[in-house]
C-alpha cells in the first residue's frame, strides 16, 4: 500500500514539474515573440526629424491644389525666389509625420490680393477637396510678398507620387530610388541630378528635398 502512495505521489510531482516547465517555456516563447516583433517593426535606416519639399508648382507636391487654392507657383521679389514648399516633422521611431504644412507665397503689396483670393478659392471649395487641409492663415514674408500657411493631414491621398517615401513613412534612399535612379534605363542622357548631403534635387520630378534633424525655415 505504502508503494503504491509512494508511486503515486512520484507522479503526480513529475507531472505538476513538466506542467511548470510548460508554462515557463509558453512565457519565455511570448517574450521571444514580443521581442522579434520590436525589432522586426524598428527601422534599420536614418530618419530625419524633418523634410522640407518644395517645387516651382504647387501641384507637384499636392495633386488637387488648384482646386483648393487656385494656381501655386514661384514668386521672386528682389534678389530672392520663393517656392510651394511642405514641411513635415517626424516620429524618428515610425518614419511617419506627425505634423505636415504648406506654404503657398504670393507678390502681394498692403492690400494682399493675392493671397486673400486664395483664402477665399479655398473658402468656397467642396468638401471633398479640402477636407484634409485645416487652419488656414496668412501672412507678412517682406513688403512684397504675402504666404498663406495650411495644416495638412499626413495621411491625405493627396500628395505627388512618391511622397509617401517622404512624409508617411520615411525613407530617403527608396524615395531617390523610385523617382530618379530607377527611372534612368528610360534616358539615353543621364537627366541632372543633384545627390547631395542632406538634399535631394532632380531634373525629373523637378523637387528639392531637404532633410535635416534642424528645424527649417518658412521664408
Amino acid at each position: 500500500m505504502k508503494k503504491k502512495i509512494f508511486s503515486f505521489v512520484l507522479v503526480l510531482i513529475l507531472l505538476l514539474g513538466l506542467t511548470g516547465c510548460n508554462e515557463e517555456n509558453k512565457v519565455n516563447n511570448n517574450s521571444s515573440s514580443g521581442s522579434n516583433n520590436s525589432s522586426n517593426n524598428k527601422l534599420d535606416h536614418k530618419v530625419y526629424k524633418y523634410i522640407k519639399v518644395c517645387s516651382s508648382n504647387g501641384s507637384d507636391l499636392i495633386v488637387p491644389i488648384e482646386y483648393i487654392f487656385g494656381s501655386i507657383g514661384t514668386v521672386g521679389y528682389g534678389d530672392k525666389s520663393y517656392d510651394p514648399c511642405l514641411f513635415a516633422t517626424i516620429d524618428t521611431n515610425t518614419g511617419r509625420a506627425t505634423d505636415v504644412k504648406f506654404y503657398a507665397y504670393f507678390l502681394d503689396n498692403d492690400d494682399n490680393e493675392w493671397v486673400n483670393k486664395a483664402v477665399e478659392k479655398y473658402n468656397e471649395s467642396s468638401d471633398s477637396y479640402k477636407k484634409d487641409f485645416t487652419n488656414v492663415s496668412k501672412g507678412k514674408v517682406n513688403s512684397g510678398v504675402s504666404y498663406l500657411v495650411v495644416s495638412v493631414n499626413p495621411d491625405s491621398y493627396s500628395y505627388d507620387q512618391y511622397m509617401d517615401y517622404l512624409i508617411k513613412h520615411q525613407d530617403i534612399e527608396e524615395y531617390k530610388k523610385r523617382v530618379y535612379y530607377d527611372q534612368l534605363y528610360n534616358y539615353s542622357t543621364t537627366p541632372e541630378v543633384k545627390d547631395e548631403n542632406e538634399y535631394f534635387w532632380d531634373a525629373l520630378s523637378g523637387k528639392h528635398v531637404y532633410y535635416s534633424d534642424s528645424e527649417f525655415s518658412a521664408y
